[in-house]
């Protein structure tokens, strides 16, 4: 039985978890991540794709491009 619910709590609670942010043009979606990534600078209007790695808890905080 514990063996069950540590497996359950480890599938909710996962150690990686993958965001698809979507939304309009100029609504805020890459200020919003470098919000969470603790950046705060002026951002020119992103083209394209833009991905983002952040490990929660860390100073380690890195773009992957």
């Amino acid at each position: 039985m514990g063996s069950y619910l540590t497996s359950l709590l480890n599938f909710l609670f996962a150690k990686k978890l993958e965001i698809c942010l979507l939304g309009l043009e100029n609504t805020g979606k890459t200020t919003f991540v470098d919000s969470i990534m603790g950046v705060h600078k002026q951002n020119l209007p992103t083209i394209g794709l833009n991905v983002k790695q952040v490990k929660k808890g860390s100073k380690n905080k890195y773009n992957k491009i």
